[in-house]
């Protein structure tokens, strides 16, 4: 009787939905508006588009109050983007770059078409954009070979030929964050446009600490961008930009979160009373501040002749990161460090692009880049306020010094690309496509030990005692003089992909590919040992099938993935409680389903939703750096078998929904609402797989609620983020020397702020 009730219940539940659809279609005689993008280098609807990819438009990360990449992270399953402490950690269906700066990315990010390769420039905020394409799994082809997981694409809003702008303030009292943020954009002359962008925020961060009583992460940016179109001819279009950002912190967002043992805790309280070693919104160490200061310029040229279009991306792109850590993150003065990182990129991509409507278009190209990257580090270190002197039993550890880490990369990247797509039926198409890569690399790396808080060097012969203590502290923790220089290696790669689409229906497409790609190696800037400089290229297969489907006469969307990935000489980096260890594990393989939708239920009401399930695996990983659990006498050469383990940032389910509201008050005056619930499970942060540093399944709940004119010339809204005031971790890790201490970084707390906008 139950099994026939709830049978009865679903067949009725079904026949209603249906019967809603068919109704609010033919009531209304509504449709979705067509999504473009060019996740195959030329525009497209995304229903239209054989990938796994999502689109969010500039108008959903305003009303959302998304800020950067990592806010985003959040709408997007299998995408997970957030701050590492030394790095920003960068994954995508399990696979990501880890904590190194000499990594390569393996999800690339493309800015108007030019590559951003460094991690730091993940961290720049959004600033009067179009869309934000994200592409899932390898896209090798036209996108390069640092697209390993997948490629995030952000095209920034062109100029426009008739005038128009905006003004937006914003103000959340609690932590007294206010951004500003203008555009102006217009006819220049007949033939040339402008835009400029502008904006400014600053916040006073949402953690005390009690050492030093300052709010911390204390933040202040600024970002510009001009853009000029120019079009002399109907056949010819010109666009150069030019940006320039600014980012300052004070103080950072990490806390000891696990105190090793009450003898570390007494210490701490000794120097801070407040120190309460939890995960709250209170942290206690040393002063920190952090600068990046960057620019851009780029120059598209985009040639009609006659359907083909010839096109050239110029890009220049450099940056210069400072920063002061307590790398200790303990009230104590044990471990100040410091960072210096100078990045400049030039790069040049030309390539052909065919008129579609024939049997057989493509896109053939060639591109070029060349980068410097000089990065240093000094760790200055002294046991003395940990007693590591009476534990060691020799004054060496309670002696001052430093470790100063010095690396220089320069790096040269060719590749010949082309993809080509057979239209073997009006319903069926063939893409192939091939891209050959040469790479380059040249470093130089070495590590000198100095005197405490300078890059001056100890001298072994005039200063023979003081260069034999700090010989002895650093030996003890794996650090070692040493120096390399003029190290090169070189790589050649081939990746292809195939693809086959069927429209079975002028509303049904499914597609299935095989693609290969790959993450060039490199050096490690990390090797204070002197022993693990060099990593091998990381290479990956890949098999897609997937489906787009419009249904409800044009009103829904509904939209899936299933892929299955492996990996070779995947490339990891941990840290063991003393060092970095970059290893190459055998192999690792990742599977799962993406699922999202949209559905226009009636004409103010839209639900968007997605689903990811992602199983990930190490296959092979007999050579992993143990835990400091598993290792608590520091033996360098410890390793551990990770064989059938999950891999870093890859939780098994990941969800969202979205709903907005936008409802007329009056002739003059709309209602505009939305709801965004998002969902993570539970996931592994390190590579060592350390049971301390997991992050817990969460749910981020945040809205917005605002009145219009219906001209859309000014709004005004109350937006919340974290409305349930979430406070799990985001990262964490293993303290240094402080054996079974871990630090953290959690999310930011609930926010309540008021936005006012004036368009014109």
């Amino acid at each position: 009787m139950k099994m026939r009730l709830n049978a009865t219940r679903l067949s009725l539940a079904v026949g209603l939905v249906n019967a809603m659809v068919a109704g609010t279609v033919a009531a209304n005689e509504f449709v979705l508006e067509e999504i473009v993008v060019t996740a195959q280098k030329r525009e497209q609807s995304i229903q239209d588009v054989p990938i796994s990819v999502s689109a969010v438009s500039g108008e959903k990360i305003e009303e959302a109050g998304i800020t950067d990449l990592a806010n985003l992270s959040a709408y997007v399953p299998n995408l997970n983007i957030s701050d590492g402490g030394e790095t920003t950690n960068i994954f995508m269906r399990g696979l990501g770059s880890g904590v190194n700066f000499g990594f390569e990315q393996s999800v690339g990010m493309y800015i108007d078409g030019i590559y951003y390769g460094r991690d730091r420039q993940y961290r720049s905020p959004f600033l009067d954009l179009e869309r934000v394409e994200v592409l899932r799994g390898p896209q090798g082809t036209l996108f390069g070979k640092n697209t390993i997981a997948g490629a995030i694409n952000i095209t920034t809003a062109k100029p426009t030929r008739e005038l128009e702008g905006n003004v937006s303030v914003e103000y959340e009292p609690e932590y007294n964050t206010q951004t500003i943020t203008g555009v102006l954009s217009g006819p220049l002359s007949d033939t040339l446009a402008g835009r400029l962008a502008v904006k400014h925020s600053e916040t006073d961060g949402f953690l005390e600490n009690t050492l030093t009583g300052d709010d911390e992460p204390a933040e202040d940016e600024f970002v510009i961008r001009g853009t000029l179109l120019w079009e002399p001819t109907d056949t010819l279009e010109v666009i150069t930009k030019l940006e320039t950002a600014e980012f300052d912190t004070n103080g950072r967002n990490t806390q000891i979160s696990e105190v090793g043992s009450p003898g570390l805790l007494a210490l701490y309280r000794l120097a801070d009373p407040a120190f309460d070693g939890e995960l709250n919104d209170k942290t206690s160490k040393q002063e920190e501040f952090a600068e990046i200061d960057s620019d851009n310029f780029s120059v598209t040229v985009n040639y009609d002749l006659g359907g083909f279009t010839l096109t050239s991306i110029s890009g220049y792109s450099a940056y210069e990161f400072t920063e002061q850590q307590d790398a200790d993150y303990s009230p104590l003065e044990v471990l100040p460090q410091a960072f210096d990182q100078d990045f400049e990129q030039l790069s040049q991509e030309i390539r052909l692009t065919s008129p579609i409507g024939g049997d057989f278009d493509y896109i053939v190209g060639f591109y070029y880049q060349t980068t410097e990257l000089e990065h240093s580090r000094l760790t200055s270190g002294n046991g003395g306020p940990l007693g590591l002197d009476v534990r060691f039993g020799n004054e060496a550890f309670a002696t001052p010094s430093a470790r100063y880490t010095t690396f220089e990369q320069d790096s040269d990247s060719y590749a010949l690309f082309a993809q080509g797509t057979w239209h073997i039926t009006d319903t069926w198409r063939l893409t192939g496509g091939l891209r050959y890569t040469d790479e380059e690399k040249t470093a130089d790396q070495g590590v000198d030990f100095t005197r405490f808080g300078t890059t001056v060097a100890i001298d072994p012969v005039t200063e023979a005692q003081l260069h034999a203590r700090a010989t002895l502290f650093w030996n003890t923790f794996g650090s070692f003089e040493h120096q390399f220089n003029d190290v090169d290696r070189n790589e050649e790669d081939v990746s292809p992909m195939v693809n086959l689409q069927w429209d079975v229906t002028d509303d049904v497409m499914l597609y299935t590919s095989l693609s290969k790609g790959f993450k060039g190696g490199g050096f490690n800037p990390n090797d204070v040992a002197g022993n693990n400089l060099e990593f091998d290229e990381e290479e990956a297969t890949a098999f897609e099938f997937g489906g787009k489907t419009t249904l409800a006469d044009g009103a829904a969307q509904l939209n899936f993935a299933l892929f299955y990935t492996e990996y070779d000489n995947l490339q990891v980096s941990s840290f063991d409680g003393t060092v970095f260890v970059v290893t190459n594990a055998a192999a690792a393989t990742t599977q799962g389903l993406e699922v999202d939708g949209i559905w226009r239920l009636t004409e103010n009401l839209t639900v968007t939703g997605a689903f990811a399930w992602l199983d990930t695996e190490f296959d092979e990983f007999d050579t992993a750096a143990c835990s400091v659990a598993q290792n608590p006498q520091n033996d360098p050469t410890c390793t551990q078998d990770l064989a059938g383990e999950d891999l870093t940032f890859a939780p098994e389910l990941t969800a969202n929904l979205g709903v907005q509201y936008v409802r007329p008050l009056t002739d003059s005056l709309e209602l505009r609402t939305r709801l965004d619930v998002n969902y993570s499970d539970e996931y592994q942060i390190q590579q060592d797989l350390d049971p301390a540093d997991r992050v817990e399944s969460h749910t981020l709940i945040n809205a917005s609620v605002g009145l219009a004119s219906n001209e859309d010339n000014w709004s005004l809204a109350l937006i919340g983020q974290n409305l349930t005031d979430e406070d799990h971790r985001t990262y964490s890790f293993d303290v240094p020397i402080q054996l079974g201490t871990h630090a953290a970084l959690i999310t930011p707390p609930r926010t309540l702020a008021i936005r006012a906008t004036y368009n014109f």
